[in-house]
């Protein structure tokens, strides 16, 4: 956000540069989940256990609600890990989902598929000191708001 504001303020809202900064920083900000299909997620309500997403068609301003247990966050999307019992030095921290354990084959139906199923994630932790770990989905909440730097 910071360079998209700097780039404003220096070379202009219409300049193209500032123009790129923004629709990035716009696509970073969006959090997604698969549930059957692919819906943009929002927020959380009742403590976790619900799910509020927008879609499947962007177009529409439609939110709907699901389980949480029903929505799995995909590649990019950046976590904080919660209820973690053997590992639980890791509850609290946030990190970013950069690989899925693979269960299906390869080719382009497995890698559909994979995001379907409730295999664990790996983790990348924004703590440079964790090294990266495999997270099961039920483990993970998805960081609406990303804390200042």
């Amino acid at each position: 956000s910071k360079i998209a504001r700097v780039s404003k303020q220096v070379l202009g809202s219409n300049h193209t540069s500032t123009q790129l900064a923004e629709s990035l920083l716009k696509q970073v900000k969006m959090r997604q989940v698969v549930v059957v299909t692919l819906f943009q997620a929002l927020r959380y309500e009742d403590d976790g256990e619900k799910i509020i997403v927008n879609g499947p068609h962007w177009s529409e301003e439609k939110e709907i609600i699901f389980d949480t247990k029903d929505a799995i966050p995909v590649l990019g999307t950046p976590v904080i890990c919660h209820g973690l019992i053997e590992s639980n030095h890791l509850n609290g921290k946030i990190g970013e989902i950069r690989d899925i354990k693979k269960k299906r084959p390869a080719g382009r139906l497995g890698h559909m598929l994979q995001y379907c199923e409730k295999a664990g994630r790996y983790v990348h932790f924004e703590d440079e000191g964790l090294e990266p770990r495999l997270v099961k989905p039920e483990n993970l909440r998805i960081l609406f708001e990303l804390p200042d730097e």
